[in-house]
């Protein structure tokens, strides 16, 4: 049995929860934020840790930056409304 499916059928293809993912950039963003946020609070919490586990912390922020910047450029992208 493949661990795929043969047919290609992206109907039921989510990566959002919303009709247009484009505006959920800084939903995402701030998702990864508060997750690193718990994960350096739990990491300083330790008297002691290794490099190694807060590797995944770097990653978390590095993430939401990310995230972050794509929102902005998709708003900045946006057509204005303006009257005339």
């Amino acid at each position: 049995m493949a661990f795929y499916d043969s047919i290609d059928n992206t109907s039921n293809f989510v990566i959002s929860f919303t009709t247009n993912p484009r505006q959920d950039f800084g939903v995402f963003a701030k998702g990864y934020f508060q997750a690193a946020s718990a994960l350096t609070e739990h990491l300083l919490a330790k008297q002691r840790f290794s490099d190694y586990e807060a590797y995944p912390v770097v990653f978390l922020y590095r993430q939401s930056f990310e995230l972050y910047l794509k929102g902005l450029l998709y708003v900045i992208d946006r057509p204005i409304l303006c009257q005339a």
